[in-house]
């Protein structure tokens, strides 16, 4: 079996609260089906258990010395402390593939680092939402990083038509992939419900939209006592937080819109299964997790045309695309599927969606991509 060196940003476990660690737990999986032994380093300074048996008693303390700080010179170092260890360690000669898990630029970086100095391969797969913004300008060394791949993975193929017009490598689009339980869990259709609950559920950044989300509920559920919001997730902007709770206060929602706060992936699963409608009204998205996870559960979604979700919704059938920024088409659509819940298949629902996000699918796509550009 060869090796391959997975790139990730942070401790999967640890870092954006152990949000994307399912994500990257199956895109592993996905390697092994395909005949990769996936080896786990960070882009950035960490603890990172997968090296400790390619390490001395010496390198195990500096990784750790090195990983209680993170700035441009501890950087630095860990970039030089990582091409230390493949070079003087068998993993020079066994790693076939080096996969760049994109979050951030460090992961890239890194990632041609090796390439320069062992001629080992790269892929990397993008998940930011840069491409996306207005016009960028690219630092020279992510630049020089994206241009350089074998091939560059993207998330949906909105997703890929941004990237491809900041690189000249290939870009092929691959989903992430759920956790079993979205794909194998009995579906609750619940066509006749006496409260019907819509769920959110993200990291609240301003581009996630909160603000339009609680304005068009609000709208929504001007003339009907049966719906409730539940919004789940952190809130990292201490004044969105604050305007949104003033915003239920002054209009009197408390008894319809509920904040949970950050949830661990059980309890965003349990909402997933037990709401009647997902909604995702983000300016910026490259794939859309929560869109993913309530589809696979015969949920249906509304979605704005924000370069990632919209890719898996087919209007009328398992919800709705809209224009970013429209409180009147969000509204409209939510009264929609309210008023006419019982029309939506759960069951084809979710039967479509788990043939795109299961580890099978994207086993395939990787093997076909890597057969015809990495000459495995």
């Amino acid at each position: 079996m060869n090796k391959m060196i997975l790139i990730l940003p942070f401790d999967a476990k640890k870092g954006a609260e152990g949000r994307k660690e399912d994500a990257i737990n199956t895109l592993k999986i996905a390697h092994k089906n395909i005949g990769f032994d996936v080896v786990t380093i960070t882009a950035t300074p960490s603890y990172c258990e997968e090296l400790l048996c390619y390490l001395n008693n010496f390198e195990i303390k500096l990784m750790k010395l090195l990983s209680f700080t993170n700035n441009r010179f501890t950087q630095y170092l860990w970039f030089l402390f990582i091409l230390f260890i493949i070079k003087k360690t068998k993993l020079r000669n066994e790693i076939k593939l080096v996969f760049s898990y994109a979050m951030t630029g460090n992961s890239n970086v890194l990632a041609y680092l090796i390439n320069k100095f062992f001629n080992i391969e790269y892929v990397i797969n993008e998940h930011r939402t840069i491409f996306q913004r207005d016009a960028i300008r690219l630092p020279r060394s992510q630049k020089v990083s994206l241009d350089n791949a074998k091939v560059v993975l993207s998330l949906t193929p909105s997703h890929t038509k941004y990237i491809e017009k900041y690189t000249k490598t290939k870009v092929f689009d691959i989903p992430l992939v759920l956790q079993d339980k979205y794909l194998t869990s009995k579906v609750i259709s619940d066509d006749d419900f006496s409260i019907f609950k819509i769920a959110a559920w993200t990291n609240w950044r301003d581009i996630k939209r909160l603000d339009l989300l609680v304005e068009a509920f609000d709208a929504f559920s001007a003339d009907k006592n049966n719906v409730n919001l539940l919004i789940a997730g952190p809130i990292p902007d201490e004044l969105i937080e604050k305007n949104i709770i003033e915003y239920i206060s002054r209009h009197s929602l408390q008894n319809k819109v509920t904040l949970l706060g950050q949830q661990n992936r059980d309890k965003i699963f349990q909402l997933a299964n037990q709401c009647h409608l997902c909604i995702l009204p983000s300016d910026h998205e490259t794939f859309g997790i929560p869109a993913s996870e309530a589809l696979c559960l015969g949920k249906p979604v509304i979605t704005t045309r924000c370069g990632g979700p919209e890719n898996f919704i087919k209007d009328y059938f398992n919800g709705f695309t809209i224009s970013c920024d429209s409180r009147t088409e969000l509204v409209d659509k939510m009264n929609y599927i309210y008023d006419n819940y019982q029309e939506f298949d759960h069951y084809a629902i979710a039967e479509q969606a788990r043939s795109v996000f299961s580890v099978t699918n994207l086993s395939l796509k990787l093997k076909a991509i890597y057969n015809n550009l990495v000459g495995r």
